[in-house]
């Protein structure tokens, strides 16, 4: 279980069906804080570190987020999106490994 998936249940705002944000993040600015961190951390290192730093907060992304389904493939493409930009292929494991 994630460290920000507290219980199995959700927890829905009352009257809704959309469950509370578990992060307590009440700002933006705690989340630029992690943007910025994060592109910075993005460019130190090589390419096996990359990859690790990029499938770490992936998965913690997907852990984190409210709705158990339907996000995997959009998660995926914005990972895929900081590769590229990063100057990776989308797919580093099998670009590595001559895979097309």
């Amino acid at each position: 279980m994630s460290k920000y998936r507290f219980a199995e249940n959700d927890i829905y705002l009352p009257g809704t069906d959309i469950p509370r944000n578990r992060l307590g993040i009440e700002t933006q600015d705690v989340l630029h804080e992690v943007e910025t961190t994060l592109l910075q951390q993005a460019t130190d290192g090589t390419v096996e570190k990359f990859a690790e730093r990029l499938a770490h907060f992936q998965s913690e992304l997907i852990a984190l987020h409210p709705f158990h389904e339907l996000n995997g493939r959009i998660t995926r493409l914005f990972f895929d999106l900081i590769t590229v930009y990063n100057g990776y292929p989308p797919d580093i494991q099998h670009a590595r490994a001559g895979v097309s």
